[in-house]
């Protein structure tokens, strides 16, 4: 739904990720979210102790950065549809975002173009 980056030092930022998981129950929620680099990298992940129900959420964590990355993606995953919904990519400079679609699995973000 949302994401926000703070640079905290060189290579730095923390990372506040807001998402909306439509699945009541224990079983299925959102697990997890991750900042990676373009070519696939994991850069720093967030893990999600439980469920949250069918609200939004938003949950922060610091992640390093390479001091040479100027944009990143953010991914949510869930126990039951994986990576379903959107990622975000992040140009970390000026914060702008850009939702993409995706389906279950991982998609590559390598040739996409940063907001």
């Amino acid at each position: 739904m949302d994401v926000t980056a703070e640079r905290v030092d060189a290579e730095a930022y923390d990372v506040a990720v807001t998402l909306y998981h439509d699945d009541e129950g224990e079983s299925g929620y959102a697990d997890w979210w991750q900042v990676e680099s373009l070519d696939g990298a994991q850069l720093g992940r967030r893990t999600l102790l439980h469920a949250h129900g069918t609200r939004r959420f938003t949950r922060s964590e610091r992640v390093e950065v390479p001091a040479a990355t100027d944009c990143v993606v953010v991914r949510g995953h869930d126990q039951t549809h994986g990576y379903g919904g959107r990622a975000m990519l992040v140009t970390l400079g000026s914060g702008a975002t850009k939702p993409v679609d995706q389906g279950s699995e991982r998609q590559s973000m390598a040739a996409m173009d940063c907001p």
